[in-house]
């Protein structure tokens, strides 16, 4: 059955390779792009229907292997693999086989599996569903730029190399049509069978990410606390440049190109007819998944501390951007997953002990039991250098009340409660974080009780998440500044 379905997708591919040919000449070299605020690929988009309720609890036997990413074919009846046949689970650390570093097709309806070559995540799906693109594996150590491999599925045998400039592990490659586009330094280029051509132009070489249909590319640059100080979002089809300022975290649909985005203090959703809704909420604390549509985000609401030992079983509730319950419940394990059609969960998941494991997960429609929120949340942050911090017997300034509720004020942090407290145990600050330009703790932590709705605007200001006194992050006993927050 694999066989006559990829025959069929071959087929259709050479009829759509035939009419792209016509239509789009390949050109010349582009000119840079100039900025222009005209809305990204302004088209119609469709009505949404409401989400179904689904609960995936039932793990598929059979499915499971060690594999480091896991990518639904475009007609959803296959998996692209990334596996490691030369592991066997565990944290044992060993010089990698590359030989055994493969790229595998996964069966969702017979579970048969096809090897195809040597290759690594990520991995990248035509729209056509008859080549992949995933990269050349490499060893330990630091990851370089490497090949990225197009592979044609149906006559199994790889079709070209190019090598994207810089490396990155997360998928910025992605498909327009038969067109593979890629970064090489300041130069977004496209690879199809009728050859390679410049697309765009960027200043600099800023971090690219090409949307789910290639229609869109994000063009980051980013700044303190690694977040994008620019995030230019590119036309491919016309050039057109919109520009995005202080953004912390964004993501495309896995479907069109939907664009998500999170500022300090609140989100959008961008869509393809140029509409944009604003919601008074920032994404700095969410796991996040995408609804069966693969238009719409669901966010997990951040739940007590879990221990990685019982994380693989528990699920947990998805919420909207709206903060309504969506209805939907995933294993906590989930580390990267896509909701198929036919109601599968498709994706890889992690204990935090052993390698990543694809398996397949069956879901029911039934939405899980709602939980009664909490009306408050207690959050920690480690004091440092604020000017209404306690030196290191714990002594606080007289002003201090005045000066931090200001400061929490201007956050937009509504305190009802406020307390200095000690980690037990108290591990003390490591050695090193008492360096030159590196402010040394002093032991103590202040815990603030907001609002429950205020809790991702404490998380945005550096604010942690813990079970009393008792414990703490270790991030913030080392009084360093977190890579998705920023100081008060």
């Amino acid at each position: 059955m694999t066989r006559l379905r990829l025959t069929l997708i071959a087929a259709i591919a050479v009829l759509s390779v035939a009419v792209a040919a016509g239509a789009r000449p390949t050109g010349e070299e582009p000119a840079p792009i100039a900025p222009s605020p005209s809305p990204v690929a302004a088209v119609p988009t469709r009505p949404e229907q409401p989400l179904t309720p689904l609960t995936c609890d039932a793990r598929v036997p059979g499915t499971d292997r060690i594999a480091y990413a896991a990518v639904l074919s475009p007609d959803q009846s296959l998996v692209a693999l990334a596996t490691d046949e030369g592991r066997v689970g565990g944290l044992t650390k060993v010089a990698p086989d590359l030989e055994k570093r493969r790229i595998q097709l996964f069966d969702r309806t017979s579970h048969e599996l096809t090897d195809l070559t040597r290759g690594a995540a990520p991995i990248v799906w035509s729209p056509d569903g008859t080549r992949v693109a995933f990269f050349e594996p490499q060893g330990g150590g630091v990851q370089v730029s490497t090949d990225l491999i197009v592979y044609d599925v149906i006559s199994r045998r790889e079709l070209t190399r190019v090598r994207p400039e810089p490396f990155n592990p997360a998928a910025r490659v992605g498909w327009r049509g038969d067109e593979l586009l890629y970064q090489v330094a300041s130069t977004l280029r496209g690879w199809s069978p009728r050859g390679d051509r410049a697309v765009l132009h960027f200043e600099g070489a800023p971090d690219v990410l090409v949307s789910a249909d290639g229609e869109a590319v994000a063009a980051a640059t980013f700044g303190a606390y690694s977040h994008a100080t620019e995030l230019s979002i590119f036309d491919v089809a016309t050039g057109r440049r919109e520009l995005l300022r202080d953004v912390w975290r964004y993501a495309w649909s896995p479907a069109g190109h939907r664009l998500l985005v999170s500022y300090l203090d609140r989100s959008e959703i961008r869509d393809e007819d140029g509409a944009v809704r604003s919601y008074d909420y920032p994404l700095h604390h969410w796991a996040w998944q995408w609804s069966v549509d693969g238009r719409r985000p669901v966010f997990a609401e951040p739940g007590p501390v879990q221990p990685a030992t019982e994380s693989i079983g528990p699920l947990r509730s998805f919420i909207t951007i709206d903060r309504k319950p969506a209805g939907l419940a995933l294993p906590y394990a989930v580390a990267t997953g896509a909701l198929t059609r036919d109601h599968q969960l498709v994706g890889t998941y992690g204990d935090g002990w052993g390698p990543r494991t694809f398996a397949l997960y069956d879901c029911h429609e039934a939405a899980p039991p709602s939980a009664e929120r909490p009306a408050t949340q207690t959050l920690y942050y480690p004091e440092t250098t604020e000017r209404w911090a306690a030196d290191r017997s714990g002594s606080l300034p007289p002003r201090w009340r005045e000066w931090l509720g200001q400061d929490l004020a201007d956050a937009g942090l509504h305190p009802r409660g406020l307390e200095l407290v000690r980690p037990i145990p108290n591990l003390g600050p490591p050695a090193q974080t008492c360096s030159a330009g590196v402010p040394c703790p002093n032991g103590f932590v202040l815990a603030i009780t907001v609002p429950y709705g205020e809790r991702e605007r404490g998380f945005a200001r550096c604010f942690q998440r813990g079970d009393g006194v008792t414990y703490i992050p270790a991030a913030s006993l080392a009084g360093l500044p977190q890579a998705n927050c920023i100081a008060l």
